[in-house]
């Protein structure tokens, strides 16, 4: 009986020896199991931020092409606001014509280029002298009505464009046509006096010899884009497509 009951109490130490170390086990465990959880945790938060960082720099990607979109949208209004904003008369083209009647064909033609409000105004000096050139430009500044498009129907030389009074430099024209924005000489080989002016955004001039059919034609095309409201690098293209090759050969725009 005794043994019976030494048996028993033995048994009961075993168990309660077992479930004591079951249960500093499992004390042990725990933490270790939450450091196990912990750490996924951990790994999932840095997975979810990659994945946000990822997007982000694509959207950043995004908005950087956009900006550099933007910035040439700005560059071209800049351009176009360069020739067409400001004081003055938008809508006046200055028409000067050189001593042979024959040129006055760019003034007929001139007659037919049209604006939002239809014809535009035409001012025309014929024969064109640097006394009158010079008084007009100056009057319509006086009047807060400054010219800003001119056009050239005159031969030229190397030393200067010819008027009626005699040659007029490129540094001359510069200093007269202070606000203007446009200037096209449709002479002949007008291309050295082109090259010596300055202070004009866009200035078309001609490389040799031009018809004075072909000047007419020129003369059409490139104000009605001006007119358009095109920026110089469009008023070049406008003028490529719609001008006969042997024409755009022979022309050189500046801006």
């Amino acid at each position: 009986m005794l043994n019976e009951n030494l048996l028993i109490i033995i048994i009961i130490g075993l168990l309660g020896a077992g479930l004591a170390s079951a249960v500093v086990y499992l004390a042990q465990k725990r933490p270790l199991t939450r450091a196990v959880n912990g750490e996924n945790k951990l790994a999932n938060m840095v997975a979810l931020l990659t994945d946000d960082l990822a997007a982000a720099n694509q959207k950043i990607g995004g908005l950087l092409s956009e900006i550099v979109q933007l910035k040439a949208m700005v560059s071209q209004l800049q351009g176009v606001l360069e020739v067409y904003q400001g004081s003055g008369d938008s809508q006046t083209i200055l028409i000067g014509v050189g001593t042979d009647p024959e040129l006055e064909a760019d003034l007929i033609r001139l007659r037919g280029v049209r604006g939002d409000k239809g014809p535009v105004n035409l001012l025309r000096l014929v024969p064109i002298t640097s006394a009158s050139l010079s008084k007009v430009l100056q009057s319509a500044r006086e009047r807060n009505r400054a010219i800003r498009w001119v056009h050239l129907a005159t031969k030229a030389t190397p030393k200067g464009v010819e008027f009626a009074d005699g040659a007029c430099t490129g540094a001359w024209l510069s200093g007269e046509m202070s606000d203007v924005k446009v200037l096209l000489i449709a002479g002949c080989n007008t291309f050295d006096v082109g090259e010596t002016l300055s202070g004009i955004p866009l200035v078309a001039t001609t490389l040799e010899k031009i018809s004075h059919d072909d000047a007419k034609v020129l003369a059409g095309v490139f104000w009605q884009a001006v007119v358009d409201g095109l920026a110089p690098s469009q008023i070049e293209v406008r003028c490529r497509e719609r001008l006969p090759a042997r024409i755009m050969e022979m022309i050189n725009m500046l801006y």
